[in-house]
């Protein structure tokens, strides 16, 4: 009897040391590093409302947008938004990490509508992006890839400078490796 008390006991505990755990974590990442994790990304709840983010902020590009995609899926949901930011004279890149018989016609889209399009020379990455005139950025990370279901974390958004130089570096670093196409 006393062991299963004390078996209670210690699950209260931890369960204490938990919940403590989880509210100190971000007070002491802001003390020791003088940021808090809001300050370097937002979450956004889901693959929907992150394609509604980046059409968005794809209306308000004035110079630039460069856009990491496997396949460029959603190219569809902002394909308009594409063609009104080139009548704006912005400059748009895509970089695609695939090419097949699934995106061949899309490519074809963006190559006549004068969108520069690239693959990647490079594995797969575990990352789509899309950033604009390299001040903010939009992005989803992979945990795994697995066919057709995939598991990714939650999506972010950023207006951080060092988070976003991160995404136009390796953007930029792939960007001259790739094939034109």
């Amino acid at each position: 009897m006393k062991e299963v008390e004390l078996d209670l006991q210690l699950a209260e505990l931890r369960k204490v040391v938990n919940e403590l755990q989880m509210a100190l974590e971000p007070i002491y990442s802001e003390s020791r590093y003088g940021v808090r994790l809001e300050e370097l990304w937002q979450t956004i709840d889901s693959l929907s409302s992150m394609e509604m983010e980046t059409t968005r902020m794809i209306s308000r590009a004035n110079s630039e947008i460069s856009i990491l995609a496997e396949r460029f899926s959603y190219y569809p949901k902002v394909r308009e938004e594409l063609l009104s930011a080139l009548d704006r004279k912005v400059r748009v890149r895509v970089l695609l990490l695939a090419l097949d018989k699934e995106n061949e016609e899309r490519v074809e889209d963006l190559k006549r509508n004068k969108i520069e399009v690239r693959l990647a020379r490079c594995d797969w990455r575990s990352v789509r992006f899309t950033l604009v005139d390299k001040r903010e950025a939009i992005f989803l990370i992979w945990a795994k890839k697995s066919g057709e279901n995939r598991v990714y974390y939650r999506p972010g958004y950023s207006k951080n400078p060092g988070m976003v130089s991160v995404f136009s570096d390796s953007f930029e670093y792939l960007w001259d490796k790739a094939l034109q196409l």
